[in-house]
């Protein structure tokens, strides 16, 4: 998740706990996480895997605790999801995956 429109979140001990890009628009964040072997600097064990997307109210403020610090009133039902955000987050994610299957 290295495109410029997608953000860092937090780390805990040198591990990534999430990315997010936030769509103004439609006041909707997309948060990525809960990763398997994501490390700083690269990828530890070679099996690096992305396990969680969610679509959250407003924006998103990156916690030590990644996506489960978010609160369950703010997680979007994908009804809830503007079609356009929805698409684009996941063109994003099939790049960043199809990339890593090769």
């Amino acid at each position: 998740m290295k495109k410029p429109t997608w953000q860092r979140g937090r780390t805990d001990q040198g591990e990534i706990q999430t990315h997010y890009k936030y769509f103004p628009k439609h006041n909707i964040t997309a948060v990525v996480g809960e990763y398997e072997n994501a490390f700083l600097g690269g990828d530890m064990y070679g099996d690096e895997a992305i396990d969680a997307c969610c679509f959250v109210s407003g924006s998103y403020v990156s916690s030590i605790n990644g996506m489960w610090g978010i609160p369950k009133e703010r997680i979007l039902r994908l009804s809830e999801v503007d079609t356009v955000v929805f698409s684009e987050v996941l063109r994003d994610l099939h790049i960043v995956t199809a990339k890593r299957n090769k």
